[in-house]
């Protein structure tokens, strides 16, 4: 039966999802335990009882925390997290959730929600098993946020997208090429405040364990910035900058490469030979 009605949830868009959830105490705790993608908005839900049960139930969950106006999102953050610490500490952790993505409401697609230090801090403690973590259109205020996701030892795969960083969250970016968990990275228009407009500069090393990087950056030192060993490892790498020529990287070490997009770089028959030569 339970194979039944996930499957069920599963077959459904969102709209009759949240018809299921509203129609009754029995219908909504069947969507609590066998959705696999859970939407939490913020000022939307007083309590996080609710969240609760689906990220302490059995079966693995998606979580969204979708941040809106009219709340301040690092304090309703700080405040969803704190709700899984005191999970933790009673005994029922929120292990259900291997997959979070946080990001501002679709419809106010200005980036303006700030995960900021009441709440960076607090984020790898409160999902214990989180292993897949994608940040979208946010600005991200302050180091502590990404010290730990460096020293989280679950997190296989982060994906940053359409977000900006302050000075301090800038410099705490380069802790991540010591995590030796995180498997695939993602960089997508990713910007630092403290000089305007200019992208986040490239690791000064890829975490020993990568094996996926994705870009779209209009920094192209980032693939020249991908050491001999680590270049080795790598089996896809997909960059978007615009490019007149190939930009440098150590082509002719990518020997477990399988996987390469360069969909916005100007080739010649010598760049062509170049890639090809691994």
């Amino acid at each position: 039966p339970d194979t039944v009605v996930s499957a069920l949830l599963a077959s459904l868009g969102s709209g009759s999802t949240l018809k299921l959830f509203q129609a009754s105490k029995s219908t909504r705790e069947l969507v609590l335990q066998h959705s696999t993608t859970l939407t939490y908005r913020s000022g939307v839900a007083n309590s996080h009882g609710l969240l609760h049960r689906a990220a302490t139930r059995k079966g693995d969950i998606e979580l969204k925390l979708c941040t809106t106006r009219g709340v301040d999102p690092d304090q309703w953050l700080a405040g969803v997290f704190s709700a899984g610490l005191d999970g933790l500490r009673n005994g029922h952790p929120w292990s259900a959730v291997k997959r979070l993505c946080i990001e501002h409401a679709m419809d106010h697609p200005h980036v303006s929600a700030t995960l900021g230090p009441a709440s960076s801090h607090l984020l790898t403690l409160a999902f214990p098993s989180l292993q897949h973590l994608t940040l979208c259109r946010l600005r991200i205020s302050g180091g502590a946020l990404f010290a730990a996701l460096a020293a989280c030892p679950t997190l296989t795969t982060l994906q940053l997208k359409h977000v900006v960083l302050d000075e301090a969250a800038a410099g705490s970016f380069a802790t991540l090429s010591v995590s030796s968990s995180i498997e695939t990275l993602t960089v997508r228009d990713v910007l630092c405040t403290s000089v305007f407009g200019q992208d986040i500069a490239p690791l000064p090393k890829l975490p020993p364990a990568l094996t996926e990087l994705r870009l779209k950056s209009r920094d192209t030192t980032w693939l020249a910035s991908i050491s001999t060993d680590r270049a080795q490892q790598l089996r896809v790498l997909q960059s978007e900058g615009f490019c007149v020529h190939l930009p440098p990287a150590p082509w002719q070490h990518l020997a477990n490469l399988h996987t390469l997009r360069l969909p916005r770089v100007y080739c010649d028959q010598a760049d062509l030979d170049t890639i090809l030569q691994h």
